[in-house]
């Protein structure tokens, strides 16, 4: 049950097509010391970034992509602690599952019309120059863009634990770049929540009882005696009955 509710539970990559780039160097295990290190861009013009974030840049990543939801990111790293990202989405893209975070989200369009599924049905919408959206802590919520959109969106989304944050979305877009996700393009969950024990910036996914993720976790904690996972491949076998 659990590895339906959670995806492969053994993380096993997505089918992407031949030749893709971003496919050739996933694995199906990797350590969540190496999906947790910035893969940074050292030629990307930190100017340009900075402009684009609006503070002082130190570092930025390279683009890590979903090519089932069609977002790109960068996660640009400021002098001062601070954390974003530098986020776009095609026309007829979405964020790949419903989901809540411990902490407010800040979306800042740059560049075309986003819209937001909200706990309660309710969909909202918000224009680059116009609106924000800002999505309060512990709220459902699920970003797209509507297919007939004549452009693609382009933001900068900003969490209110930064730090925390950095080390969570970190982790999720590298595992998501390499295809370490299933046919929806939706990363393992189970992996995220063990990764990001203990994270002031903890996502949820809205279709599953928190408290169930919170014991699945617990479950996996228990049998790799405590540990983070840092230093060793996460292996869920647990849950494979």
């Amino acid at each position: 049950m659990l590895k339906g509710l959670f995806g492969a539970a053994a993380v096993t990559a997505v089918g992407l097509e031949s030749g893709d780039a971003f496919g050739k160097e996933r694995r199906e295990r990797q350590t969540l010391e190496e999906l947790q290190t910035p893969r940074i861009d050292a030629e990307y013009s930190l100017e340009k970034a900075q402009e684009f974030v609006g503070f002082p840049v130190e570092s930025v990543s390279v683009p890590l992509r979903n090519v089932v939801s069609t977002e790109t990111v960068r996660l640009v790293y400021g002098k001062d602690g601070q954390f974003a990202w530098m986020w776009s989405i095609q026309p007829g893209g979405k964020v790949p599952f419903k989901h809540r975070h411990q902490s407010e989200e800040r979306l800042s369009l740059k560049r075309g019309t986003l819209k937001c599924w909200l706990e309660g049905g309710k969909v909202v919408t918000a224009t680059a120059g116009k609106e924000d959206f800002v999505i309060p802590p512990e709220t459902d919520h699920q970003p797209f863009v509507d297919a007939d959109a004549k452009e693609p969106v382009e933001a900068v989304v900003h969490f209110e634990f930064e730090e925390s944050a950095a080390r969570v979305t970190t982790l999720y877009w590298n595992m998501v770049n390499d295809g370490l996700m299933n046919k929806k393009g939706q990363p393992n969950f189970l992996k995220m929540l063990v990764g990001t024990t203990g994270e002031e910036e903890t996502t949820y996914l809205t279709e599953i009882p928190q408290g169930l993720q919170d014991v699945a976790r617990d479950v996996v904690m228990f049998f790799q005696k405590g540990r983070k996972l840092k230093e060793d491949e996460f292996v869920v076998d647990v849950f494979e009955a």
